[in-house]
Order: structure tokens, then sequence, then C-alpha cells
């Protein structure tokens, strides 16, 4: 998550970017960092960028977050800010996320250090490199709950919201990263089935309000928050892409296993409803 405060500590003038994995997140950060490279009113809290927003540091009320102790000019304050105001996220269409997230935790070990290893996700096989295996196993019950125990960045267990929701892996980023986590455990027995979708609204009051848009378009869609945001047009350079996942040549893509298995991909269909009827059809 990056988000953006006005030293003038006025909460209309927040600017909030959540990113879930495998959504371009790096990239915008790299953005939104240009842009405040060479600005003195505004600045941002450190926030690690898979922070939820009901897990970000300060506080959660209801439909705001409070900063305690922030920083600004002269002094240290206290800031409301309203979810409301420039909440971005940007997505993908499930498939190329699937593609995206199983490919890049193949080289895990391989970028980082001998200490650190590839811990278990529901989106994984006994046998390295058996794609099909690892897209079944993150539909079987006694599978995730193998992973029941895992915790991933920001403190995040998927396992308990892909058994509790009856949903996909990249479902259960989405509702931790954006979802009013109080809430939706609060009014389960009314998120069941398809009521996920026809009651969006127990996910959090104001989510259909946030601005949604593919990753293809990050940065018009940045450039023109970050604008309203300022009040003032902002033109920022184009940015490498730094975590970019590297396929090899001819790989295997989610959407060709699921093709090829009609049950599978009623499961996997179903598993990701929220994301493909929300922001995909």
């Amino acid at each position: 998550m990056r988000v953006v405060l006005d030293k003038d500590i006025d909460p209309s003038r927040a600017f909030i970017y959540v990113h879930v994995p495998k959504c371009g997140g790096t990239y915008t950060k790299s953005l939104i960092d240009t842009y405040l490279s060479g600005q003195e009113n505004f600045y941002t809290p450190d926030t690690d960028m898979h922070q939820s927003l009901d897990s970000i540091v300060g506080y959660r009320t209801r439909d705001s977050l409070l900063f305690e102790g922030v920083k600004t000019t002269g002094s240290v304050g206290r800031i409301e800010l309203n979810f409301t105001s420039f909440v971005l996220c940007s997505l993908r269409d499930p498939f190329s996320w699937y593609d995206s997230y199983y490919y890049f935790k193949q080289t895990y070990e391989e970028r980082s250090n001998e200490i650190r290893r590839q811990p278990l996700v529901p989106l994984s096989s006994e046998r390295q490199g058996d794609y099909k295996q690892a897209l079944t196993n993150c539909m079987n019950k006694s599978y995730i709950e193998k992973c029941s125990a895992t915790v991933l960045q920001g403190g995040f267990c998927p396992s308990v919201w892909m058994k509790e929701l009856d949903i996909g892996f990249y479902t259960a980023w989405f509702l931790y990263s954006l979802g009013d986590h109080k809430a939706i455990f609060d009014n389960l027995k009314n998120l069941k089935g398809n009521d996920l979708i026809n009651n969006a609204e127990l996910i959090r009051k104001d989510l259909l309000k946030f601005s949604f848009f593919d990753i293809s378009q990050i940065d018009e869609n940045i450039e023109s928050a970050l604008s309203s945001f300022a009040q003032s047009e902002v033109s920022l350079p184009r940015q490498e892409v730094l975590r970019k996942t590297n396929y090899s040549k001819g790989y295997t893509k989610s959407s060709d296993i699921l093709n090829s298995d009609p049950y599978l991909l009623e499961r996997f269909l179903w598993k990701e409803r929220l994301m493909f009827k929300l922001f995909f059809i």
C-alpha cells in the first residue's frame, strides 16, 4: 500500500493505492515515489506494500483510518483519512494472475538468499513445475487445510479466507487487501455462494466507489488520480518494470490447463466468481 498525505492535514486530499500481489504494485510504487520526490507539500508514511486497508500502521475506525504520531509540518499530529478519497487498486484477469503468481514463485529461492525458503502457499505442488497439480491443490479442501497455518505478507493467512468463503487464492488476496475484515467475518452467512457477489456492500461499504483498473492502464490511471489529488496536471516518466515475471518460451498457461479439464475450469470460475463478476465481465 502507498498512502500519500498532505502536510496541511486535509483528509479529503488523502491518496491511497492498495497493492494486491502480482498486480503491478512495485511499478505503481515507483510512479508514486517519482512524483513525491519533486513535492514539498506531500509525503508518505512508511507502510509495507502488502499491507491491507485494515492492517495499515495506525488504527481503523469504521470508514476511516487514524494515524497516530504522524510527522507533519512542525508538529506530530493525528490524521483521520476517509477511505473514499482517492482509493485506487490495479487488478488483472484471474487467468493471468495465477500465471504470474505461480511462475514468479517458482524462482523464489533463486532470487532470495540461502536462508529464505518459499513458504507453503495454496498454489503449489509437491512436484516442482507441476502447474496443473498446483491449480488442483488450490481448489482442494484437504490441501487448503494443509496450508491453514501459513502466514504470508502482512500476517495474511489465505487458507482461512479460502475455506470460510469458498473462494480462490486471488479473491482471498483481494478481500484481505480491500475488505473490512470484521464486517466480512461478522457476515459470513450472508457472503456464502452467490451472496458474495450480491452482498458486495458487506465486504466494505464503499468498495464499489474505489477506482479499479487493469494493470495495462496503470500509467494513465495513476497520472489521472495524482492530478486530481494535487489539483494540477501531473505527467510522469515511464518507469522500468523491476519485478516482472519471467516466462519461459512456450510456457503452459492456466487457461490451457483449465480448458482441457471442464470440471477444474468450473471450479476455478466458481472460486474466482467475485473477480470475474465485478471486474472482468
